[in-house]
């Protein structure tokens, strides 16, 4: 037989059995195969879809404990948010007020609404010789004059409560924020939302033809995540599919050794997510790319056993013993690459995000299905309909093979030069999240929150819980001045754009009510008085419960930042708590809390979390290696070409990007496992040429590149184009870690090849091999 593959003959005896065995039971396994494929797709119709940031957060995070209780306190902060922009850049005229006050007025009727604040129905406080009232600035949007908006213009842009968080000082955008309460299932709760505000969103623009809508707000948020899930499972899964099966059909030259594979591939991704289904897992837009990764690295069992049968049948060998021959050299390979793939994967359980935990558990599934599949079906498949006899596979490494051997230290000292110089460069690479940027430009929350962005609010926003030592603190004057100095400083940083806190209202309440000053009010009695004042004077909805707790005794500060990065909102947090430790007593320190807190920091506690998963399993992958070459140095070297890509990868990441998120930090531990694969394939072949052929250091080398090369580059190329598929991916966690993760295949090619045959001609001179 060609290339080292044992005729059917000279394969052990239990092999040709199982082979014999196989065909008689054949229909048994077609209808077990029916069946659990009817069990998958019952379970897949299970699957439901994740709709909340919060699920990038373990349940055990302390920042986000401490959201929620604050949410328990005061109430939760969903929220969409109309940024309204005129075309003639002047929000204070009638025609714009008239389309914000009816935004304004159908925002009411949105689902879940529970607030709606605008420049309209702003609760503005005045006073006269007949006492003080408190109405909305602009009562009757619909029929205002050019004199009455330009009144309301000059009291909007005199109010802290609406500046750089309604309305800009140039007056040129206005927002309308709409605050929600959702009850019952809020997965299918926040995608209605998102449906009612582009619809009304889209009602005004026709209305009113001179406003453009942006819509953002954590609600939209939330909503983007499964919008990015499904149109990934519905547009990348597909084209994934169709890419590796050309990619095949190119590299093996047969359409039926193609669409053998893709069977294969197909069947094991719905029995993981089938499982998946059944075992309640959410899918995340994360975890939804389980399907294009399951597929892309568990085709590599399959092209495998291919294209060892495709030799085995140009030589001339009858089906069976083709498929005999071809269990016979890859059977322990495939079993092998199959288990250090389940083990890169399964380390992501160690991950602080919930979704990449469940992508790795997911993936493991598939890995193990691909696997049985593989030995079971491929072969049945090969028998009922043997690709007819043709030409070779395409890609042939002879003259390559020739110049790796020949110049073999060479080679080595490269890989080890280009090592170095990438592990130089790694500590400049930046440990960044910023959740807006999750999503591409593609994507309309991206687009309308950059808008936001740039010309009316921040985003981003820290939220402080503080309390005021015990039941109607909140009155007392010290407590007040001490939170007013709190909010004054905020207000200073440069990277704060607004600042809620009930000081603001109290001190325009006292400007009226009292001795007409911008001060406080002087004593809690006063206090209370205001704003009971205030609740019973404002409309229903509008008044003070969302700022201050029941019992009076803690109030929320909502700190709204600009577009800043991770490193500067650390670094802010850090500020803020130093004041108050120097400022403020005890009971008034309070740890910041929000979305753009966690994601702060997520990156940096998933790195940290994933290299234990990293570690653990390269110590069991170390052991399996060990085991199945018989041999401690073999196994120990031929680790570290699966090391070496990683370091590589990132270095030149590092130089291309300069930043690494919460996703990216899983793709050294997802990559280990995949790498693993060639370096099994290649040793084997090198221990067989050794062992059993009696070959010497070079000629193994070279049996090994005659035998598995082919189907090493194969399935690289094919890994890549899979992953390259997943970077096209509107959503940038999948993005980078298709393009990451392509990345590091292709430097785990070149490693295995440049590296590897090298560390083991070496091995082998010293009789360890």
């Amino acid at each position: 037989m060609p290339h080292g593959l044992p005729a059917g003959g000279d394969a052990p005896r239990w092999l040709a059995a199982y082979v014999d065995g196989l065909w008689r039971m054949r229909y048994a396994v077609a209808v077990v195969l029916v069946l659990l494929s009817g069990l998958a797709v019952a379970g897949a119709a299970r699957l439901m879809l994740a709709s909340n940031y919060e699920i990038y957060f373990d349940r055990a995070n302390p920042r986000l404990e401490a959201l929620n209780a604050l949410h328990r306190t005061f109430s939760r902060n969903d929220n969409v948010l109309f940024a309204l922009a005129p075309d003639d850049r002047q929000v204070f005229t009638p025609r714009t007020l008239a389309a914000v006050g009816a935004l304004t007025r159908a925002a009411w009727r949105m689902p879940y609404a529970v607030r709606v604040d605008s420049v309209v129905n702003f609760q503005h406080v005045s006073s006269d010789e007949e006492g003080v009232t408190i109405r909305d600035l602009v009562p009757d949007s619909d029929t205002v004059d050019g004199d009455t908006a330009a009144h309301a213009r000059g009291l909007a842009l005199a109010e802290p409560a609406l500046l750089g968080r309604l309305i800009t000082p140039a007056a040129d955008v206005t927002g309308v924020n709409v605050r929600l309460e959702l009850t019952g299932d809020t997965r299918a709760a926040i995608l209605e939302v998102a449906q009612a505000a582009r619809a009304l969103g889209a009602r005004i623009e026709s209305e009113y033809p001179h406003v453009r809508v942006h819509i953002t707000g954590n609600a939209m948020l939330n909503a983007a995540f499964p919008e990015a899930s499904v149109h990934d499972l519905t547009h990348l899964v597909p084209f994934m599919y169709l890419v590796i099966a050309l990619a095949l059909w190119a590299l093996l030259r047969s359409l039926a050794a193609a669409l053998a594979a893709m069977l294969v591939v197909a069947v094991a991704s719905l029995l993981a997510m089938g499982t998946a289904g059944w075992l309640g897992i959410a899918v995340s837009s994360a975890s939804v790319t389980a399907p294009t990764i399951i597929a892309t690295v568990a085709i590599a069992d399959s092209v495998h056993l291919l294209a060892s049968f495709l030799f085995a049948r140009a030589a001339g060998a009858t089906p069976r013993a083709a498929v005999t021959a071809t269990l016979a050299i890859n059977l322990q390979p495939v079993a092998v690459t199959s288990l250090t793939t389940a083990v890169g994967f399964l380390s992501l359980n160690f991950s602080e995000a919930p979704p990449f935990r469940d992508l790795g558990n997911i993936t493991t599934l598939g890995v193990a299905a691909a696997f049985v599949l593989s030995v079971v079906v491929l072969p049945l498949l090969l028998l009922a309909a043997p690709p007819r006899q043709g030409p070779a596979p395409v890609v042939r490494l002879d003259a390559l093979s020739r110049i790796l051997v020949a110049r073999q230290r060479g080679t080595l000292a490269v890989v080890l030069v280009a090592t170095a110089a990438a592990a130089a460069v790694l500590p400049r690479l930046e440990l960044n999240d910023a959740f807006v940027e999750y999503f591409d430009e593609r994507v309309r929350f991206r687009r309308d929150t950059d808008f936001v962005m740039r010309h009316l609010t921040g985003i981003y926003q820290v939220e402080y819980a503080i309390g005021a030592g015990g039941p109607f603190g909140v009155h007392d004057p010290d407590y007040l001045a001490t939170l007013d100095a709190f909010a004054s400083w905020l207000e200073a940083q440069p990277e704060v754009v607004h600042v809620a806190a009930i000081t603001e209202v109290l001190k325009r309440l006292n400007r009226h009510l009292g001795d007409g000053g911008e001060a406080l009010p002087p004593s809690d009695e006063l206090a209370a008085q205001y704003l009971l004042i205030y609740g019973m004077s404002v409309p229903f909805g509008l008044d003070l419960n969302d700022r201050v707790d029941v019992s009076r005794s803690a109030s929320r500060v909502t700190v709204t930042l600009r577009n800043v990065d991770n490193e500067t909102l650390r670094a802010f947090e850090a500020s803020a708590a130093r004041w108050l430790e120097a400022n403020a007593p005890a009971h008034m320190h309070a740890p910041p809390v929000g979305a753009a807190v966690m994601f702060a920091y997520i990156a940096e506690r998933n790195i940290r979390a994933m290299l234990q998963g990293i570690a653990l399993a390269i110590g069991l992958i170390s052991v399996v290696l060990i085991v199945v070459f018989r041999n401690v140095a073999v196994g120990l070297l031929s680790l570290l070409p699966n090391l070496v890509p990683a370091v590589i990868a990132f270095g030149i990441w590092t130089l291309l990007v300069g930043r690494m998120g919460v996703a990216l930090a899983i793709v050294s531990a997802m990559s280990l496992g995949v790498v693993v694969d060639d370096t099994v394939h290649f040793t084997s072949r090198f221990l067989h040429a050794r062992r059993r052929l009696g070959l010497g250091a070079d000629d193994a080398v070279r049996h090994a590149f005659a035998t598995t090369g082919t189907a090493l580059a194969s399935t690289s190329l094919v890994l890549v184009l899979g992953f390259a598929v997943l970077s096209l991916s509107a959503f940038e966690v999948n993005h980078g870690m298709g393009q990451l993760t392509a990345l590091v295949i292709v430097c785990a090619l070149a490693a295995d090849f440049m590296m590897l045959p090298g560390l083991l001609a070496w091995a082998a001179r010293r009789g360890w091999a």
